[in-house]
């Protein structure tokens, strides 16, 4: 596969997909009334639950940081404690997400009543990769902060401004433009696993909770807005009143 296919396409492909696909998935969720809830599990299995949790959320964090913020993680970086700090919490924060996503596997393919769909096996495998890739990459390549802010980053900025630049990581190391490909690949299969099924049910409460303060505002907007229509026609009145008089 080309550069082109792999960092320009299937980067549009995936934007161009993920938000329709969510929107159509929820509404055909809620028309259903199968907007699920997750259920309960066992002590064990939520502690390696929460583990992957938050481990992939610092991951997350800490790579929306390094694309949002170049400059100043370049800045921070500059300071070689800061430097040594960032890399080992990346490379902790991802090796622990990796054991987690790994152990959550495992645990479910033991499950004999447990039945894992062809798509959450897809979104388990791109995770995998790209879990992996990034910790060997964060490893054996060092600083990998450093250079992804003028690599990865300004990537990303040209894909927004739609005019892509392959080029800024077409030469990058194997391990490493995996790791953005399986990135795309992962958030363009994510609509379809049961894990977005399950994240169906508080969205639909948190939609919920801002259709209802929506509405309170909007009420109570029209409220003070009917309030000083009536004023104003009565202030009208008064007005008309006095120079029907003194005419």
């Amino acid at each position: 596969m080309t550069d082109r296919f792999l960092f320009v396409i299937s980067p549009y492909l995936t934007g161009a997909a993920v938000v329709p696909a969510c929107i159509a998935r929820y509404m055909i969720a809620a028309r259903r009334g199968s907007l699920a809830i997750a259920p309960r599990a066992s002590d064990e299995h939520d502690l390696v639950r929460s583990t992957w949790r938050w481990a992939i959320a610092v991951v997350a964090v800490g790579h929306v940081a390094a694309l949002a913020f170049p400059e100043h993680v370049l800045l921070w970086n500059r300071a070689p404690a800061r430097l040594l700090w960032l890399e080992g919490a990346g490379v902790v924060a991802g090796g622990v997400a990796l054991v987690a996503l790994i152990a959550l596997g495992v645990r479910r393919a033991r499950l004999a009543h447990a039945s894992a769909s062809p798509v959450d096996v897809i979104a388990w495998t791109l995770l995998l990769i790209d879990l992996a890739s990034g910790v060997i990459v964060a490893v054996a390549f060092r600083w990998a902060s450093s250079w992804s802010a003028v690599t990865v980053a300004p990537y990303v900025l040209s894909l927004l401004r739609l005019e892509p630049s392959p080029a800024l990581v077409g030469r990058l190391p194997l391990l490493a433009r995996a790791h953005i490909f399986c990135a795309f690949a992962a958030a363009g299969v994510a609509p379809f696993t049961t894990a977005a099924q399950v994240m169906l049910g508080p969205l639909d409460r948190l939609i919920g909770w801002t259709h209802a303060r929506v509405a309170g505002a909007a009420a109570a907007a029209r409220h003070v807005l009917d309030g000083a229509s009536l004023r104003l026609q009565s202030v009208t009145a008064r007005i008309a009143r006095t120079d029907g008089e003194e005419n």
